[in-house]
């Protein structure tokens, strides 16, 4: 007769449940603050705000990992969240009299274009010195108050530092996303 032992010495390994695994659903948090259920298969793309990535890196990852997304694809980034977000904060020089009253937006305080944006990107500069540079070719940057300060680093690391968290599905997020939207496969 055969002992519970030798039974499950025989069977093959159980996942590691704290390893995202091909065939696992994922919930994916990117940083412009969407939430999507997703089914994690290589050789399978989804849409994270302009770009179509590869899930590859994903498979084997653990839960709670964040990446950068790159024109690449996706980075395994080590930081935290807070440890990305806070690499912009010594952009913040705001003065302690700074007001924001005698700002007026007429579009003409940011002298970098559009195309010398393009340009640090395609240069290869990181996000985070794309959106101090940025900072840097604003007018009005400096006399704004440090929360408004915050406010424009965060506004322009959304668009040039996108990032993604993956996170495992708790029972809750997986009511609330199947009721909001279908879920992607």
């Amino acid at each position: 007769m055969e002992t519970p032992a030798a039974a499950t010495s025989s069977a093959p390994p159980l996942p590691a449940r704290n390893l995202c695994n091909e065939g696992d659903w994922a919930l994916m948090l990117p940083s412009d603050g969407e939430r999507r259920l997703m089914r994690v298969r290589r050789g399978t793309k989804f849409s994270s705000g302009r770009q179509q990535v590869l899930m590859d890196p994903l498979v084997g990852a653990p839960f709670g990992a964040n990446f950068r997304i790159e024109a690449s694809g996706l980075v395994r980034d080590p930081r935290t969240v807070e440890e990305i977000m806070g690499s912009l904060n010594d952009a913040i020089c705001a003065q302690p009299d700074a007001s924001n009253a005698a700002l007026v937006d007429d579009c003409t305080a940011q002298t970098m274009s559009e195309a010398d944006i393009r340009r640090l990107k395609q240069k290869g500069t990181d996000g985070a010195a794309v959106v101090k540079a940025i900072a840097a070719a604003s007018a009005t940057f400096a006399s704004k108050t440090a929360f408004s300060q915050d406010k424009y680093l965060r506004k322009k690391a959304k668009k040039h530092m996108p990032f993604l968290t993956l996170a495992k599905p708790t029972p809750r997020a997986r009511a609330s996303s199947s009721s909001r939207a279908p879920l992607a496969s």
